[in-house]
């Protein structure tokens, strides 16, 4: 037969297991949200730190209208910047690496990419 402190000791054990077990879990959901939190901050400093606002934009000559994004299908060119060590970095030296042109069209809220090779072989009239 188990006695009174038997069972004080055993139940005093799970309960220290309870308690530990609790204050782990805890912590380890404390950790995780707050790293969701600084994933999150970083992305929305990454994404605000890319845009840049250009003021005083003419409209073309060709165009009558201004665009509108939320009615019109936009077409926009995602150029990538290759630098390298051997030829320096900035504007001068640099050259693109990539192309990509993406059109979001609004009727059928699809967005098509196509991607251009750089060094793309194309028949230039005159040169052959």
């Amino acid at each position: 037969m188990k006695t009174r402190q038997n069972k004080r000791k055993g139940s005093s054990k799970f309960r220290l297991f309870l308690k530990v077990t609790t204050l782990l879990t805890l912590s380890l959901v404390i950790c995780a949200t707050a790293y969701g939190v600084y994933l999150t901050k970083q992305a929305e400093h990454a994404a605000n730190s890319a845009y840049e606002e250009i003021e005083d934009r003419k409209l073309p000559d060709k165009r009558e209208v201004k665009v509108e994004p939320a009615q019109d299908n936009v077409s926009i060119l995602i150029l990538g910047v290759d630098d390298s060590e051997k030829r320096g970095q900035g504007a001068d030296n640099s050259r693109t690496d990539a192309l990509l042109l993406a059109t979001l069209n609004n009727k059928t809220k699809t967005v098509k990419l196509v991607s251009i090779p750089r060094d793309s072989y194309v028949y230039i009239p005159h040169i052959g």
